[in-house]
């Protein structure tokens, strides 16, 4: 008999009958396609037993794959998961694999033969003689590793016959087969080519001497903005890869991947593997199978890729770790760094967190002695840190409040030196909402407790929540007025406002309204670093990690965006993100400036970013979360109750908080029940309880109990209930 976890959120195991044709060969981690309820699932077999207690079993009905689909080590990794973040296994191993693997329709599916366009040529010695049209395509297929399925290059604005009329040049060639296998161009980078400081090759010897020994080694890269952390485990993984050994890379988001995964393809070549979400899902599978069969060595990707089946790890990268994009808010609840820490430690392999500014978390793990602390305190090649300048926006000194004298007047001294700006705001769209000034009614979200953000290039107003979306309207919908005015500002507007101010700069936008093709990302890209951009105005995109040495302005708009939120986090974030903004300027060889513009000119956080004093910050932050109880001196479950009656979803909050009260005790507090800051999202309204305590088993069983009694509340099947264990955001 077969324990069975089904790929859905039912947090139980199910046990079927083994066939005698597959007696022999089916193992844990075989995937199987099962009966189920009135239909068929795919499920995972997770153990194999003699007595299951039920007399009849239903049976298995086929197992589609030749050998196990998840090896011992990722059974095990998932389990811990499943048991760490209070998931059902049969969801984590769904979420490990790549799409469709838990589609019982696609179970044996054959992949369908994908006509592909592949470097074969030397662009660079034809590019005098090719249209602008060809020289698109070429350059994607250069972003793209060497190779990208037609459909995709046509996606991305490429055109078709352009493709065709490189093929006749013999600069590309069609293909056609299931596998997207990169052909990588010879982009000349070789090893040596950078020389390391004396902190790099420290921090090299340090990592490599674990990788070596085959330790459990958990390390904190504490690296100062553009100093060359991605060398040092380029570095490290150079060498792995000599050796016949694998190497796993996380980076924060897909916006991050084309620059870094360009590094290691002109090091490692065809070794690498890459995985994110913007890929089909037959190239995912693709390069997962390549990874899975040894072929590829070393997989780069987002946070779903710490579970990538890499032959013969022996290390693992978490960039950029203190990034809340590494968490997790859908489905399996996991925050991506902590799952590649208990890898690295289940593995008996070292993992390397690198960072800038370190999570609070992971520098208190350091402080501690729990990870080793290796410092990167100086910029690559002599370059020096930028001066950063805070000016107060209070009084109106300028016909426009968002953009100071201050600021514009930089931004023009760069126009005329030929250097390049960046401009922060995080906050897309137009203005941040609506309202009638004869009635004081706002434009609200039918769906979501927010209000709608202005966006004027289409004339709608949407919900960047949900999506919903209408038209701006030139009446007051609740008094019949027509003094309608957008207050707030957003990135679009900052945009404009520069347009008219310097209207013969080139001006360019990153956030998600202009990053939504494929392709946007790396032409825009592309364009900043040929100097073909004066100025960039973008959203927290635009701080992930990016070399732009032609940057020698950063100016952030609105500093205190992120700070007036209710989370214990705000400030931390707003740390992270200025300091990691403040960090693309002065990258190259010109000194760099930054302007942080506010009108909270005494907030304590902002002392910290004008003296890059990371460690101050953090000891501020630390002794204030050590007074109130919050982490990392405590750990926290929440448990989300959501539901599209407010007062069944409150009667069953105030019923599970109750429960966990009388069961807790002392050693936990109990906070809530109350309405999440957020309080209704996508026509579900939520209530959410807190759990705060020392030990996080004692809280997910205190949560498990609160949970079953909501479950026994009248109506409670028609509530969602949600145990979040280290919750990143409490919105």
């Amino acid at each position: 008999m077969a324990e069975v976890a089904i790929g859905q959120r039912v947090d139980k195991l199910f046990h079927y009958a083994v066939p005698s044709r597959l007696a022999a060969t089916l193992h844990p981690g075989h995937r199987v396609v099962v009966p189920f309820g009135k239909g068929r699932r795919v499920g995972f077999v997770v153990g194999l037993v003699r007595e299951a207690g039920v007399p009849v079993l239903k049976e298995i009905e086929s197992a589609p794959d030749e050998q196990a689909v998840v090896s011992e080590d990722l059974l095990g990794l998932a389990r811990w998961v499943a048991d760490y973040y209070a998931a059902a296994l049969g969801l984590v191993l769904r979420t490990i694999l790549p799409p469709g693997f838990s589609d019982p329709e696609k179970a044996f599916a054959k992949e369908k033969r994908e006509i592909r366009v592949a470097l074969v040529g030397n662009p660079s010695a034809a590019r005098m003689r090719l249209t602008a049209k060809q020289e698109a395509v070429l350059d994607l297929l250069q972003d793209f590793g060497g190779e990208m399925p037609l459909a995709a290059l046509r996606a991305a604005g490429a055109s078709a016959a352009a493709a065709s009329a490189l093929e006749k040049k013999r600069l590309v060639a069609f293909r056609k087969g299931e596998a997207a296998r990169p052909a990588h161009p010879d982009t000349g980078e070789r090893e040596g080519a950078i020389v390391l400081s004396d902190a790099q090759a420290k921090a090299v010897e340090a990592i490599g001497e674990a990788v070596r020994g085959g330790t459990f080694a958990p390390f904190l890269l504490h690296g100062v903005t553009g100093s060359g952390k991605t060398e040092v485990y380029l570095r490290l993984i150079q060498e792995i890869v000599r050796e016949g050994g694998g190497a796993l890379v996380l980076v924060p988001e897909i916006a991050l991947t084309p620059q870094l995964i360009g590094r290691f393809v002109r090091r490692l070549g065809d070794a690498v593997a890459v995985l994110h979400s913007g890929l089909t899902e037959a190239e995912r599978r693709d390069q997962w199978k390549r990874l899975r069969s040894g072929e590829a060595r070393v997989a780069v990707g987002v946070r779903s890729a710490v579970f990538a089946p890499v032959e013969r790890l022996r290390l693992i990268v978490v960039d950029e770790e203190h990034d809340p994009s590494y968490r997790q808010d859908e489905g399996v609840r996991y925050h991506a760094r902590d799952v590649a820490v208990m890898r690295a430690k289940r593995a008996g392999i070292p993992v390397v967190l690198g960072t800038a500014t370190p999570s609070l978390e992971t520098f208190h793990n350091a402080r501690e002695g729990r990870y080793r602390l290796l410092d990167l305190p100086e910029r690559a090649g002599g370059a020096v840190f930028p001066s950063v300048r805070i000016v107060d926006l209070r009084g109106g000194r300028s016909g426009n409040r968002f953009l100071s004298p201050d600021l514009l007047s930089a931004v023009e001294e760069r126009l005329v030196r030929k250097e390049q700006s960046l401009l922060f705001l995080n906050r897309r769209g137009w203005a941040s909402f609506l309202l009638c000034r004869d009635c004081g009614a706002t434009l609200s979200c039918d769906h979501c407790s927010v209000t709608l953000t202005v966006h004027k290039g289409d004339r709608s107003a949407r919900c960047h929540y949900c999506g919903f979306a209408r038209p701006l309207p030139d009446i007051c919908p609740a008094c019949g007025g027509t003094r309608m005015a957008s207050l707030g500002v957003g990135t679009e507007q900052i945009e404009a406002e520069l347009a008219a101010r310097f209207p013969s700069a080139r001006i360019a936008r990153m956030d998600r309204d202009t990053m939504g093709e494929r392709g946007a990302y790396s032409d825009l890209v592309r364009s900043l670093n040929e100097g073909d951009v004066d100025i960039l105005v973008g959203t927290q995109m635009v701080t992930k990690g990016h070399h732009f040495p032609r940057v020698s302005l950063v100016g952030v708009v609105l500093a205190e965006a992120s700070l007036m939120v209710p989370d214990f986090r705000a400030t931390e974030r707003t740390f992270h993100l200025l300091m990691q903004v403040a960090g693309r300027a002065g990258r190259g060889e010109v000194p760099g400036e930054v302007i942080v513009q506010t009108f909270v000119p005494g907030h304590p956080v902002l002392d910290f970013v004008r003296e890059h004093d990371y460690a101050g910050f953090a000891e501020a932050e630390l002794s204030a979360r050590r007074e109130v109880r919050y982490p990392p001196f405590v750990r926290l479950v929440r448990v989300l109750i959501t539901g599209a009656d407010e007062s069944k979803v409150s009667a069953a909050a105030a019923r599970g908080a109750a429960a966990m009260r009388e069961a807790g005790g002392n050693a936990v507090e109990v906070l809530g029940p109350a309405p999440a800051p957020l309080a209704r999202l996508k026509g579900k309204f939520r209530w959410h309880i807190l759990l705060k305590g020392k030990e996080p088993g004692r809280l997910k069983d205190l949560a498990r109990r609160g949970m079953g009694a909501i479950q026994r509340v009248p109506g409670a099947s028609s509530l969602t209930v949600l145990i979040d264990v280290d919750p990143v955001g409490l919105m």
